[in-house]
């Protein structure tokens, strides 16, 4: 049995509460709405609505997952949603927020390196829908060890920070700055021992939030 199989894998993480992601959420959505009516900042730009929206999207699926593992939490079991019904949300999330990229943002291309700039044309939705749920899933998994997850993406967000405030985008700039400072204060609470883990509502949001 599958199931049997991931419940042993993440056998460890029982006893220590998870779903602490929701708390990055609920900080990051609340401090960016009030900056941008704070500091009268413009965000019209598609660009952070496919963020804004992966961020949401998938956290509020990692929400719905956190929940149900909750109300039906066994001892040895770690189960929320079915795996195909988790992966068919996904995919349809990844390929809204693929389609938005191609159609909306122009984004058809990908860096191969000694080849440049390429352009995949359609291809490039079902290319990005499959880096999205791959990010979010493999970010799943590092989520099982102390300091990992919160630890790779506050350094990727640093890296992100730097080139918004290159490129001079300010609504991005804003929200990048304080999910940095959430995952930094959630790092805290998250090293060894971890007295909390970011559970799917965390993981996956920040997952698929790193891959677009």
């Amino acid at each position: 049995n599958r199931a049997h199989i991931f419940d042993k894998f993440n056998a460890w993480k029982v006893g220590t509460p998870f779903g602490g992601g929701v708390l990055i959420i609920f900080v990051v959505t609340i401090l960016t709405i009030w900056a941008y009516g704070m500091f009268s900042i413009e965000i019209g730009g598609w660009d952070f609505f496919v963020i804004f929206f992966t961020f949401l999207g998938f956290g509020l699926l990692g929400l719905y997952d956190d929940i149900k593992k909750l109300v039906n939490l066994k001892k040895t079991a770690f189960f929320g949603l079915r795996l195909r019904h988790k992966f068919a949300i996904q995919i349809v999330l990844a390929l809204i927020i693929a389609t938005a990229l191609y159609f909306k943002l122009g984004y058809s291309f990908v860096f191969i390196r000694g080849i440049g700039l390429t352009s995949m044309g359609f291809l490039f939705i079902p290319f990005a829908a499959f880096v999205i749920v791959s990010f979010a899933n493999a970010f799943n998994i590092t989520d099982g060890l102390d300091g990992l997850a919160p630890g790779l993406f506050l350094i990727c967000l640093l890296a992100f920070l730097s080139i918004s405030t290159t490129a001079v985008d300010p609504a991005l700039g804003i929200f990048i700055a304080f999910l940095a400072g959430s995952v930094a204060a959630f790092l805290y609470f998250n090293i060894y021992k971890a007295r909390i883990w970011l559970g799917d509502v965390g993981s996956l949001s920040l997952g698929a939030s790193l891959a677009v």
